[in-house]
């Protein structure tokens, strides 16, 4: 790896060699307006006379004045230009002489009438809008999507499906690499969705969707790569926003939360606090039905109801300098605290192969658990010119801790003996996960149409998970050895990629390599065992885009990418439901690998046609185990041998009238698992497929309806067959005080057909499983905005330590 790490850095130092290698030739100038007032910001482009290549660029600074340097000999012409002014061209400037500097001048620049005179720009993006290398949901612009969390407005993105358990699959495969503004978040699917409800709806600008993402990006993600961007304002001085919202279903939710954003000459600060309270009640029903040599034996019909009462503060902050055109330095702060209360009774009845009731069990399982995130951000830009090549360098930290408190009161009754089995049994389950990370990025484009990037990256991850059980004799609390685990797990991953992208004709290419070298080890300190990892593995990619004519456009591309697993999967602790049932960790978990096919044809820019395949090796998948012994049944990840997946899909925007659009979304996916499990040969191979549909209406008054639904057929994950779920929603949305504020009104899943029903039926097991959470409910919000309309937009940036983050679970 060391190697790797060598050649990205020569690969910098070889770019700056050749900025730096030639003679210091230097062009200056100064731009001002019709009014001689110095103009800031101006393109300033150098072209060469003879076929108007760009050679170098740079912009102006508050003085009006630029520089460009390091010029070699020829004959040239500089270009000028500015939004709201007319562009101008300075012919023949001729550079021979070493070591010299040419002056040109003042230079007055035009206004451009025509251009600015009240032009009242109101368009609006559509929901869903698909690009070449990505989908992107427009969230800011849903009714339906107004005071919900950040997960529901997930679960309703083309292509993707969240299952009972929060797993997180795109088109059908899971492993899916979950971001925050193009940070990865070091958390499981779990994880991100428990940290996703937790999200108001309102931080969310857009979901970007990336089925097969660049070299750049790092190489976890099976399935892709799911971005969500937060809101951030625009241009210079102050705005910032209010919003609320208030929620009814089975139980109530509500919102508050406040932004700003202050930009000042070369200084921009931002900000935002939301809290979130929120109630709701998941409603599951198990039968498992055990067999003695093939006939049935037992009927376990269990009843489980549980209240989550939760409260949430997020938090983040952020200064941008910009020291000058080509500096800027950046802090990012982050943070998150919650507190949650699950309170859930379960009850089980056991009867005989006739029906008739043996048993049942009582158990009351409540939780208080508390958890926090902080994350903190230094990050470099240098930009040394305006053609793109910049160099950005970041370090970060994060921290997240979690310590939760299970009480477990069970009373079990055998009806044939009369006899009365009670137990309380406590689970003390502290884990903190700490974060460093350090990367630098570097583009270079050579020219117009051909760019290089490179860039490493190095990572040390700890996680430290306590689970301690104790038994109640007497009053007094014994701990259970056989339950009590410590696990402590250390990783260090060091990357290095290259990517070139370049332009031939009618062709777009893009070829990218990512080196990564992992070593990690895992102790499990009760048991007084370990184990150690360290390999190194090498992830291409490949893009090939060929323009057709103006209407027609094919894209390819290919990608090799892998899962880790998260690092609470891999404590093979125990979580309980009850004496029956329970989810445990695995320790023995690898990463699984896919490789990844998709080609794609675009019609007119919106209406677009993409066929995938993949297949993926050591797929790590949610499995359930049942021991007939003692009747209990555990639910925990495994490997299993191979996933193949392959689909095609449709997104047809259309637009009936000005008044009235529809964005809507196909899926038809194959998923085959195959391997050996539990003794047995597993080959489950299932045709299904997702629909996405939302009707925008514009109405007089600044009125405006919203009516979307979506469908998800039956499909197999592992051995788990998934009942079809669909869900239709509702909103209404009326804009006030200039468009300054709006009120909107929605009803979610009115029909409450998205509950999850599924089912297992592989070997010794049958089980049925169905599970409903809260999501009918009517929720009414509220949002106003304050300051400019026109603050520009804090500078979006992308640490380093997201992908660890993501390997987080939070539930």
């Amino acid at each position: 790896m060391k190697k790797i790490i060598h050649l990205g850095w020569i690969v910098f130092l070889f770019s700056a060699q050749l900025l730096s290698a030639q003679s210091a030739r230097l062009i200056t100038g100064k731009i001002v307006d019709e009014g001689k007032s110095p103009m800031e910001f101006v393109n300033v482009m150098l072209l060469k006379s003879s076929d108007t290549s760009l050679v170098k660029g740079t912009i102006t600074d508050r003085e009006g004045k630029f520089e460009l340097e390091n010029i070699p000999d020829g004959n040239y012409n500089i270009s000028l230009s500015q939004l709201g002014f007319d562009k101008k061209l300075i012919q023949d400037i001729e550079i021979m002489v070493p070591n010299t500097t040419k002056n040109i001048g003042t230079t007055i620049m035009n206004k451009n009438i025509t251009l600015l005179e009240g032009v009242d720009v109101v368009a609006k993006k559509p929901f869903i809008e698909h690009h070449t290398d990505k989908t992107v949901v427009n969230v800011e612009n849903s009714i339906v999507d107004a005071g919900s969390t950040a997960l529901e407005v997930l679960q309703k993105s083309p292509g993707v499906t969240v299952d009972n358990s929060d797993n997180i699959s795109l088109k059908g495969k899971n492993g899916v690499n979950i971001m925050l503004d193009g940070k990865p978040s070091h958390l499981s699917n779990a994880d991100v969705a428990a940290l996703l409800k937790n999200m108001p709806s309102d931080q969310v600008q857009k979901i970007e969707i990336m089925t097969n993402p660049p070299a750049k990006f790092d190489a976890s993600g099976n399935a892709g790569v799911i971005n969500i961007v937060l809101k951030k304002d625009k241009k210079m001085g102050a705005n910032g926003g209010l919003h609320g919202s208030f929620g009814q279903g089975k139980r109530p939710d509500a919102s508050l939360g406040l932004n700003f954003n202050f930009r000042q000459n070369k200084t921009n600060v931002f900000g935002s606090y939301d809290y979130d309270w929120r109630k709701s009640i998941e409603d599951l029903y198990i039968k498992r039905n055990f067999r003695i040599n093939d006939q049935l034996s037992s009927v376990f019909l269990q009843n489980s109801n549980i209240e989550y009462i939760g409260n949430t503060h997020n938090y983040k902050g952020g200064i941008d300098y910009y020291l000058d055109a080509k500096n800027t330095f950046g802090v990012l702060l982050n943070g998150m605290n919650s507190s949650n209360v699950n309170e859930g009774s379960n009850v089980t009845d056991i009867l005989a192969a006739n029906g008739v009731e043996k048993s049942d069990a009582v158990t009351f399982n409540n939780s208080n658990g508390k958890w926090s995130d902080y994350s903190a951000n230094l990050n470099w830009q240098h930009k040394f010119d305006t053609t793109g090549t910049q160099l950005s360098i970041d370090l970060d930290y994060a921290y997240f801790d979690r310590h939760n408190i299970q009480n477990f009161n069970s009373k079990a009754t055998d009806y044939i003996t009369n006899e009365v089995l009670k137990e309380q049994l406590k689970n003390d389950n502290p884990s903190d996960v700490a974060i460093k990370s350090v990367k630098a990025d570097f583009e270079h484009p050579f020219s117009e149409n051909t760019k290089m990037e490179a860039g490493i990256k190095s990572s040390y991850v700890v996680s430290d998970n306590n689970v301690m059980y104790y038994n109640y004799l007497d009053q007094l609390e014994v701990p259970d050895t056989t339950k009590t685990n410590h696990f402590i797990y250390s990783e260090n991953i060091n990357a290095a990629y290259v990517s070139f992208n370049t332009k031939i004709k009618d062709f777009g290419i893009q070829a990218g390599l990512r080196g990564e070298q992992t070593v990690a080890t895992g102790e499990q300190v009760t048991s007084d065992t370990s184990f150690n990892r360290n390999y190194i593995k090498l992830f291409p990619t490949f893009y090939l885009e060929r323009s057709l004519n103006k209407n027609h456009q094919l894209n390819f591309s290919f990608s090799r990418r892998y899962d880790r697993p998260s690092y609470q999967d891999l404590n093979p602790f125990r979580y309980f439901l009850d004496q029956y049932t329970y989810q445990q960790g695995n320790s023995l978990l690898e990463p699984q690998y896919s490789y990844n096919f998709e080609l794609a044809h675009t019609f007119k820019g919106a209406y677009s046609t993409t066929i995938n395949y993949s297949v993926t090796d050591n797929v790590i998948t949610q499995i359930t185990h049942q021991i007939d012994s003692t009747f209990t049944t555990y639910l925990t990840k495994e490997n299993i041998n191979k996933l193949e997946n392959y689909g095609i899909a449709f997104s047809i925007p259309i637009s009936f009238t000005k008044w009235w659009t529809s964005n809507n979304y196909i899926n038809y996916y194959v998923n085959h698992y195959t391997g050996y499990f539990d003794g047995g040969n597993l080959d489950e191979k299932s045709g299904s497929f997702n629909i996405y549909s939302s009707q925008s209406f514009s109405l007089p008054s600044k009125f405006s309806i919203e009516l979307s639904g979506w469908y998800q057929s039956e499909q197999y994950y592992g051995i788990i067959k998934v009942q079809p779920m669909w869900s239709i929603s509702t909103g209404i949305e009326k804009k006030l005080f200039d468009d300054r504020a709006s009120i909107k009104i929605l009803i979610n899943d009115i029909f409450y057909k998205s509950s999850f029903k599924g089912s297992t039926h592989y070997l010794n097991q049958d089980v049925e499983i169905s599970s409903a959470d809260d999501t009918r409910f009517v929720r009414i919000h509220f949002n106003y905005r304050f300051g400019k309309k026109t603050v520009a937009q804090a500078r979006r940036h992308q640490t380093g330590a997201e992908e660890e983050r993501n390997r987080i679970k939070k539930d």
